[in-house]
């Protein structure tokens, strides 16, 4: 009996430890699927992860062939610079030399130019000095011969052509600030290819005075604010006003011509003061068949190709047309003879000198 109540209570207790074991087993069972769960969470975080470090050090390998490539071209740089340091060593201490050097003559431009008389504001109030500034622009020429133009023989002829020549071979030029109104000889005109009205003037009379013509002035107009500078000559009893900054004469105007082809292709002509344009620009375009030369007639508002300048009209008429022709109405005039000169006076006044000066 006693027997029997201890197998009882052995497998009693062998059940209730079985129940035990079952429980934890169930218990460690959950436990080990939830760390699978979380290992797989981390191998495809590991997996992720190991991707981008794949990408990361593929870009890395990228960058080191790019430093690579850099640094083989840094190498070659630092191995021209310092073969050549030697050379640019020098050449900058040649330079150092050769701007010290220029200091030094323009120090000395700078103290001549503070001493020398330079021909601005002209004409002067002294017939001298007139005088020896008209005969240095003749003499000027000779420093510039072999560019300057052969001319025919025919007085208009001439006229016509030095006016085309001026055109082709200068354009206008502003004085330098610090000159203010100066009036430059012919020679430097030439080798500059231009200037401004006064100094395309002198030039031209200049050029004149050079192949004989003897009755040839400067004649100057103002108005208000504006002021320009032309040529008169006297020849063979007829009177000619030359301008080669407007390529103006006795009321004809030398022009480019352009012709345009508008986007609804109907043709227009567009004109151009020569003056306006560099001679290398004009060359280049008349060469080019891109433009051709046209004298325009102001009396009769038409193009035409041969002027016919020797046509007359009063003097004071021939002289009023010039600053109008350009929209101006002068107001005080000023012309500058070899020996004789007058200066700020009335049109009227102006004439009268003229008239005694060819009556000489």
């Amino acid at each position: 009996m006693k027997l029997i109540t201890v197998l009882r209570i052995t497998l009693i207790l062998s059940l209730i430890t079985l129940v035990i074991i079952y429980v934890n087993l169930n218990i460690v069972l959950s436990e080990n699927k939830l760390l699978k769960s979380e290992l797989r969470a981390y191998e495809t975080e590991l997996d992720k992860t190991l991707r981008e470090l794949n990408y990361y050090k593929s870009e890395l390998n990228k960058k080191i062939a790019e430093y690579d490539k850099l640094l083989i071209k840094y190498n070659e740089v630092d191995r021209w610079l310092k073969a050549n340091i030697t050379y640019y060593e020098s050449h900058i201490s040649k330079l150092k030399t050769e701007l010290q050097t220029y200091a030094s003559e323009l120090e000395y431009f700078r103290s001549y130019l503070s001493k020398a008389v330079i021909p601005n504001d002209l004409p002067y109030k002294n017939d001298t000095l007139n005088k020896i500034f008209l005969d240095n622009a003749v003499n000027s020429l000779r420093y510039v011969s072999g560019l300057l133009p052969v001319l025919p023989s025919s007085a208009e002829d001439m006229i016509v052509k030095l006016i085309e020549w001026v055109s082709n071979n200068t354009y206008y030029q502003y004085d330098p600030s610090v000159m203010k109104d100066h009036w430059k000889l012919p020679n430097e005109t030439i080798k500059d290819q231009g200037g401004d009205c006064d100094d395309l003037a002198v030039l031209g009379y200049a050029l004149l005075k050079s192949v004989g013509f003897k009755d040839v002035y400067l004649l100057i107009w103002r108005a208000n604010d504006s002021a320009h500078v032309g040529v008169l000559v006297y020849v063979d009893g007829k009177w000619f006003l030359v301008d080669p900054t407007w390529a103006y004469v006795n009321d004809y105007g030398l022009r480019l011509s352009f012709d345009m082809l508008r986007i609804d292709k109907s043709k227009w002509v567009i004109h151009v003061v020569p003056s306006h344009l560099h001679p290398t620009t004009k060359k280049y375009l008349l060469d080019g068949g891109f433009t051709r030369y046209q004298w325009y007639d102001y009396r009769t508002n038409r193009y035409i190709t041969d002027p016919i300048i020797g046509r007359q009209i009063s003097l004071k008429e021939l002289l009023l047309n010039w600053p109008r022709r350009g929209g101006y109405e002068a107001r005080v005039w000023s012309l500058i003879a070899y020996d004789r000169s007058v200066i700020d006076t009335s049109l009227d006044s102006i004439v009268e000198v003229l008239n005694e000066l060819t009556r000489r």
